[in-house]
Formats: C-alpha cells, sequence, structure tokens
C-alpha cells in the first residue's frame, strides 16, 4: 500500500469528524458548515482515488452547500433556478467525464441530495441523506477510501436514530393541541381528560377562562352527538361550553369543511392559529434595539420576577390589589412553580430578560426530548417593539436546541398582531382551531334534522 492510500485514508477520517459534529448541529447553516468541511475533504480524497468525476462533482456540492449556507444564515431558502443549475452541473459533468456505471453512484446521490437539502422539513433532508449513504458507501469502497465509507455508515445509522426518535413529532394540531395541554399540566395547571369521541381540557383550578378548558371534537362522524357529550362535561366542570374543532386550513378535508360549518351556526370565542418554526431556521428579529439586555435562563428562586413580568406584560397590571379572581388563581399558580424537574416528560424552564438588573420580558417554554412549546411571551409596556421578546425568544430556542429540540411550537391568535410577528420571525402556520360556543346548539339541530338555515 503506498503513500496515497493512507493519505485517503488519513483524510477519510476528518470526513468522519466533521459527521460526528454535524450530528451536534440543530440549525441548518451550522449543518451546512459541517457539511461542507466534509466536502472539501472528499474533493482531495476522490481526486486521490482516481476519480477526477467525483472530485469535480463534489466541488460542485461544496459550491452549492456554501451558497445554501448563505440563504439559510439569512433565514431564507435559494430560489428553485439556483437548485435547479445545480443540478444540470451534475449532469452535464458526468456525460463529460463518464468513466463506467459507479459514477451512477456519485450523481444519482448528488441530485437527490441537492433536492432535499433545498428543502425546508428536516425529515426529507434526513430521508435524503439515508439515500445518500446506501449509494456512497459502495462507491467510496470501490474507490479504496474504506474510512469514508466508514463515515457515511455512521452518518447512515444516525440519521435512522434520528428518525426513530422525532417519529412522534406530529403536525396534526389535534395532536399538538393535545400534548400541548397535557404539557401544561404542571405550568397551568391544565389536564386532558380522554374520551372515546372528544378530549376534554380541564384547568378551572388555575384558569377558568375558555382558553384553558373545552372539548376537543375527535369524531367527525357524529358531530352532533359528540357536541352534546362536551357540552355535559363542561357543565360538570362549571366551565363556558366550548368546543374546540381543529383543521388544516390548507387542506380542503372533512376536518377543515366541518370546522367551517359549524362556524355558520355557533359563535366564535376564539381562532387558534398553530405555528411552528421552519425547521433548523432562527428568529429574525433577535438582535435587541437596546444594548446591555441581559438574557437568563431562570429557577425558582425568580418566581417573583416572572410574576411581576407577567402581571405587567401579560395583563397590563401594575397593582396586584386590582386583579381579578382569575388573575389571582394564576398568581398563586405561579408561585409553586416547578422550574428544576422533568416531570411526566415535560421541563417548565423560564427565561428572563433584565435591564439593568430589572426584569422586561418573559418566555416560558415546555419540552420534552423532541419539541418545545412556547407559551406566555410579554414584555413590560415601555419596553415593546425594541425587539426585546423576540432576542429572549432566540436565547430560549438556541438553549432548547442544546438539549436536542427539534420542534418550536406555539398557538397564538389568527389574524392579529402576534400572527404577523411570529409569521415574520420564520414561524409558519400548520394548523387552526376554532373554539365554540356550543351553549345553544337549537340552530345546528334544526338543521340536521328539517335542512333548516
Amino acid at each position: 500500500m503506498d503513500l496515497t492510500f493512507w493519505l485517503v485514508q488519513g483524510l477519510g477520517l476528518g470526513v468522519i469528524l466533521c459527521t460526528v459534529l454535524s450530528f451536534w448541529q440543530k440549525e441548518k447553516w451550522k449543518m451546512m458548515l459541517c457539511f461542507a468541511t466534509t466536502n472539501a475533504f472528499m474533493i482531495a480524497i476522490y481526486i486521490l482515488s482516481g476519480s477526477l468525476l467525483g472530485g469535480l462533482l463534489v466541488a460542485g456540492a461544496l459550491i452549492r452547500t456554501i451558497v445554501y449556507f448563505i440563504y439559510n444564515k439569512s433565514n431564507k431558502r435559494p430560489e428553485p433556478i439556483v437548485m435547479i443549475m445545480f443540478e444540470i452541473y451534475y449532469v452535464v459533468i458526468s456525460i463529460i467525464l463518464w468513466n463506467n456505471v459507479f459514477d451512477l453512484l456519485m450523481l444519482i446521490n448528488l441530485v437527490v441530495v441537492t433536492y432535499t437539502s433545498w428543502q425546508k422539513d428536516v425529515r426529507v433532508l434526513r430521508f435524503g441523506y439515508i439515500f445518500s449513504s446506501l449509494l456512497l458507501i459502495p462507491y467510496d469502497i470501490l474507490l479504496g477510501a474504506y474510512t469514508t465509507a466508514v463515515s457515511e455508515v455512521i452518518m447512515l445509522g444516525s440519521v435512522i436514530f434520528s428518525l426513530i426518535k422525532y417519529a412522534r413529532v406530529t403536525k396534526s394540531s389535534e395532536d399538538v393541541a393535545q400534548r400541548y395541554f397535557t404539557a401544561n399540566r404542571h405550568f397551568w395547571g391544565s389536564h386532558v381528560e380522554k374520551y372515546q369521541d372528544f378530549d376534554m381540557i380541564i384547568s378551572n383550578t388555575v384558569d377558568r377562562t375558555p382558553f384553558y378548558n373545552f372539548g376537543i371534537l375527535k369524531n367527525h362522524d357524529k358531530i352532533y352527538d359528540t357536541i352534546l357529550e362536551i357540552k355535559e362535561k363542561c357543565k360538570e366542570e362549571k366551565v363556558k361550553e366550548v368546543a374546540y374543532v381543529p383543521f388544516d386550513a390548507n387542506d380542503y378535508d372533512k376536518r377543515a369543511s366541518d370546522a367551517h360549518m359549524l362556524q355558520m351556526f355557533f359563535p366564535v370565542v376564539f381562532n387558534d392559529v398553530w405555528m411552528k418554526l421552519i425547521d433548523g431556521f432562527n428568529l429574525n428579529n433577535t438582535k435587541c434595539k437596546i444594548q446591555d439586555v441581559v438574557y437568563k435562563e431562570v429557577d425558582e428562586s425568580c418566581i417573583d420576577q416572572i410574576i411581576d413580568v407577567y402581571l405587567r406584560g401579560y395583563h397590563a397590571k401594575t397593582d396586584v390589589t386590582k386583579l381579578t379572581e382569575n388573575e389571582k388563581l394564576q398568581v398563586e399558580n405561579l408561585k409553586h412553580l416547578n422550574l428544576t424537574d422533568v416531570v411526566d416528560g415535560f421541563k417548565v424552564t423560564a427565561y428572563l430578560a433584565y435591564y439593568n438588573e430589572n426584569p422586561v420580558s418573559l418566555v416560558v417554554m415546555l419540552s420534552n426530548d423532541v419539541e418545545a412549546f412556547i407559551t406566555k411571551v410579554s414584555t413590560v409596556p415601555i419596553f415593546r417593539r425594541k425587539h426585546i421578546a423576540s432576542s429572549l425568544m432566540q436565547y430560549g430556542i438556541s438553549k432548547q436546541r442544546l438539549k436536542g429540540i427539534q420542534e418550536i411550537i406555539l398557538c397564538t391568535d389568527k389574524y392579529s398582531s402576534n400572527e404577523k410577528f411570529y409569521a415574520f420571525n420564520s414561524f409558519v402556520e400548520f394548523g387552526q382551531a376554532f373554539a365554540l360556543d356550543v351553549t345553544d346548539v337549537s340552530k345546528y339541530k334544526d338543521f340536521i334534522d328539517n335542512n333548516t338555515l
């Protein structure tokens, strides 16, 4: 074995190192930085192994990764023409320098990865890398780049593990709502009671408003009967009779149709929109306009500060003697927050922003090992529109990503200024829900029984 062989194996060790480092990255631009370094190693490996075509193809992949990196650093996806031009390059250079049928392995790999890495969905990206590894393992072995092949085996195992780990992350607003309120159990006193046709969300010991007390409609085959069941359960719990009807506004299916039909017969108490941060993206407005603002993850010793910011920022209350009975219940609940332990699979984490040691903004996150729900985002009025809340959210998101969190999810009012704020900051809608006042069912019953509008 000559020096070239050992040089190729040594460069392959560098590929293994970059591959392992990429596993720790939760932001897409950092992943691409690792992949760019990997590509630089592989250009040398393939040329030294006698495959000029392989080296030139990976050189194109390196340029593609750098271009994608620049776009993703700015929270943008490259225009389709950018992706198409790279695909054309791979095909043309392969035709010019075609050597044997094994060159197809590298060509197909790059065509697939260029497309999947252009997507916003990290799951699509992972499937692309599974396909890529299955093609590159035999290609590297045939070239004698054995350590590089080992790196592909490591990549394959890691991606399969990630797919299994994040398999339970769902985009269904019905399932997400149920998990969100389950996560709220030790933060907001919410609990979920599961029935055959609906899930009942009850938080009346802490918050008696309809925002935290309703039945989530699950059975769309017997809507009227399910609504009656929800009404009875609401009466038992002594809360407003509200049915929560989730749907995906982008899918014109039975659920969406049913939601809009029910809206015709029942008043809308509120219209939720469920949003998630685009995979691998950061918030756009993360640079605070005021210098010397400090961000911290806080523990139970800061409960009084959490309550202070919550009352001033969320309820616009500065005088605790003027709180409503419902607000007093909320404050009493916050006094007993557990910000230390993982309970029932979820951890409550509070983040505060300080100016001159004064707490001015609050963000709370409820997380398991794969997703985090953002809630109670609030800033004291005088500090609003200074990008403090968005920079504090980004601070919390970065902390959560270090713990392996992939999905960042929140719920806010549809058509509100908050929705616009989150949309600007790279959150996208994946579901809506009408919360309907079902106290009076007479009009809906007439429609069902007599087709009366």
